[in-house]
């Protein structure tokens, strides 16, 4: 589970000419440590990419009025099938642009955790896999899980589904499936961060 990200640091490399001037305005809040419920921006549409702001914390329209618990995670492997999920998987696909996420391991006789960092080892933004929702006062988000590719394994058995460029239309054009896979393990590196 993904439970925190960075928008922090330099971002270089993408020559996607949709992604790049959206950098901007993706990149301007610069957050060490993005949480559920904070209000991010979020790449959304199928063909033309605009940026939304969103909070993290899916909620589906049919949830907001029985009280539905937000989602931050949605398991690629069943996005497509869960209620929970379905709708906004076939309609709202969605990107999260982040230079790092975090998974925390225990620190040996404390009680306080030490934070892993993950970034790609070519210094590119991690292009994030997310679904979306509108919703009464503000949309919301939520980021895709996969396996964990090897680097991130040693940690945890879940990580973000880190899209490459060629991946991007797959996903937010046609909802393609096939990319909601673990990262090549040579992509990520982590570090205590």
């Amino acid at each position: 589970m993904c439970a925190g990200y960075s928008t922090v640091g330099e971002v270089r490399g993408w020559a996607d000419t949709r992604l790049l001037p959206l950098f901007p305005e993706l990149f301007a809040p610069q957050v060490e440590l993005v949480r559920p419920t904070h209000l991010m921006p979020v790449v959304v549409g199928r063909e033309a990419w605009h940026v939304e702001r969103m909070k993290w914390g899916f909620v589906p329209r049919w949830g907001v009025a029985r009280g539905a618990k937000p989602m931050i995670n949605a398991r690629a492997e069943s996005l497509f099938e869960r209620p929970y999920f379905r709708e906004a998987a076939r309609e709202r696909r969605a990107l999260v642009t982040a230079t790092a996420f975090y998974e925390w391991v225990a620190v040996p006789g404390q009680k306080r955790k030490k934070r892993i960092a993950f970034r790609r080892r070519d210094g590119r933004a991690l292009l994030i896999a997310a679904l979306w929702e509108p919703g009464p006062e503000v949309a919301t988000y939520t980021l895709v899980t996969t396996e964990a590719s090897a680097p991130v394994r040693a940690i945890h058995d879940r990580q973000p589904v880190v899209l490459e460029e060629a991946e991007l239309d797959a996903w937010m054009h046609d909802g393609d499936r096939a990319v909601l896979r673990p990262s090549e393990d040579d992509v990520l590196v982590g570090a205590e961060g």
